[in-house]
């Protein structure tokens, strides 16, 4: 049986935990596994995560990091041990649970479903009729300007870089751009997704051949975000960091 892992990373997320959306992830499938990264929350985060793992102990197990190292280090260090673990399928979502259960089992089912070649699978929040795409519309508009000027910088089409929906199939690629921390806090998405890029272009393997979008039916912003002014700010320079590197 395939062995499929969810890693979620959380920060002071005491007030927004939604346990029956997270249990809806492995409630009925056996092979998938939620592993949930504490960042060094100073709230009752861990404790929480803690109670809640002692009740699912095949679906969930908690790592509780030592102090609050960024989240791009937290979803690093939970897809290296997704991947020790023998997960054929690993990826990683926000705490918040923005994008619901359903929704990221459908995107592990069109990633399983796909040509074995398929690297990874995107999710992307595109507002099309008759689905519900319910965010903020100045982050709307301040994304699809991040979102350009990234497309540029990696040279791929990217729609929406930062939605924390994204999902890998083992292979030593994706081991490789995980060996070494992010430099990025804000957009390690654009990091991992440039590092990507590269690798398979190194081995000369078109990179849209091998990651794929895919709108999302349903996500919906949830208040408490982390997110301010300076983080956009921070992601600029982070942006311009990575088109240096490239």
């Amino acid at each position: 049986m395939p062995k499929i892992v969810i890693v979620i990373p959380f920060f002071n997320e005491s007030e927004r935990l939604d346990f029956a959306q997270m249990e809806a992830l492995f409630s009925d499938s056996p092979e998938v596994e939620v592993y949930g990264m504490n960042d060094g929350s100073t709230d009752d985060t861990g404790r929480k995560l803690t109670e809640w793992s002692a009740l699912h102990p095949h679906g969930v197990k908690i790592f509780h990091l030592p102090r609050n190292m960024g989240k791009a280090e937290a979803v690093r260090q939970g897809m290296l041990k997704a991947i020790a673990s023998g997960a054929t399928l690993a990826g990683y979502i926000d705490a918040d649970m923005s994008t619901p259960a359903s929704e990221v089992r459908r995107l592990i089912h069109i990633l399983e479903a796909g040509p074995e070649d398929l690297g990874a699978i995107f999710g992307s929040r595109v507002r099309l009729l008759g689905w519900k795409i319910e965010r903020n519309p100045l982050r709307h508009y301040l994304g699809r300007l991040f979102a350009t000027a990234a497309s540029l910088v990696l040279r791929l089409p990217v729609y929406d870089t930062q939605c924390g929906a994204k999902f890998f199939r083992h292979s030593p690629v994706l081991t490789s751009v995980l060996e070494h921390p992010f430099h990025s806090r804000w957009i390690f998405d654009v990091e991992l997704i440039g590092r990507l890029v590269t690798a398979y272009r190194d081995i000369q393997v078109d990179p849209s051949s091998r990651l794929r979008e895919v709108p999302l039916q349903v996500w919906s912003a949830k208040p408490g975000s982390k997110l301010t002014a300076y983080s956009f700010i921070r992601a600029g320079w982070e942006l311009l960091w990575i088109l240096r590197k490239r």
